[in-house]
């Protein structure tokens, strides 16, 4: 870990730029392969205890990294909330912290039949408890949507509607405005309409002192 973290000083250092982006950080491996050996041949910590250590981990990398570069900033694939088991996830507070930016890469397959959140109410109220987790500890929740070439352009129109709505940040967006061709490039004008729309207006709807509205009530009425 300290060899990873000296990594993370040293190419800020010479490239500067602002962060970083973990598409896996430094998680204790059993929550995916068991019978795994640490560098002593000892067993891993699994379970809970492999989870507490992830945790610490990541807290403890930020810690270091802090002392050299106070605005380094950290973003995260992963949640805070286990939806499917009903359970926060020790390393969601450690991710969120500190302004860290996480991105829930599950929301990708939400289409699919077996999906927990494969209707929009259900998917729009995981935005929302992601947003609200994050928030909360100080962080921002963001959101990997289904790509182009998996969804209609009509369900890109309602899926990131509901994503600025529940506050959450877009983790990337295919723009492809070379290549009308290109599958990605009849989604553009959806997501530079939207893109502009919430730029525009990011105050409102990113703002740190904004709540989104718990009334069960649509606004027109």
């Amino acid at each position: 870990m300290d060899w990873g973290i000296r990594q993370l000083i040293e190419s800020k250092r010479m490239f500067g730029w602002d962060g970083v982006r973990f598409d896996g950080h430094f998680v204790v491996p059993t929550a995916y392969v068991s019978g795994v050996l640490d560098l002593d041949g000892k067993p891993v910590p699994a379970g809970d205890e492999g989870e507490k250590i992830t945790a610490a981990n990541t807290l403890y990398t930020k810690q270091q990294v802090f002392k050299v570069f106070p605005d380094y900033l950290f973003m995260y694939n992963g949640a805070t909330y286990d939806a499917v088991h009903n359970r926060p996830l020790p390393d969601g507070v450690s991710m969120a912290s500190q302004g860290g930016l996480v991105a829930d890469e599950s929301y990708r397959t939400y289409y699919e039949v077996v999906s927990a959140w494969n209707s929009w109410k259900s998917f729009a109220g995981r935005l929302v408890q992601e947003a609200d987790r994050c928030r909360s500890l100080g962080g921002f929740a963001g959101g990997y949507m289904p790509p182009p070439w998996c969804v209609n352009p009509n369900a890109d129109r309602i899926q990131y509607s509901l994503l600025f709505a529940a506050q959450n940040h877009p983790f990337f967006s295919f723009p492809a405005l070379n290549r009308p061709a290109d599958v990605g490039g009849t989604h553009f004008p959806i997501q530079k309409d939207l893109f502009r729309f919430v730029t525009r207006f990011s105050a409102f709807i990113w703002g740190v002192s904004r709540s989104g509205c718990k009334s069960r009530t649509s606004w027109w009425r």
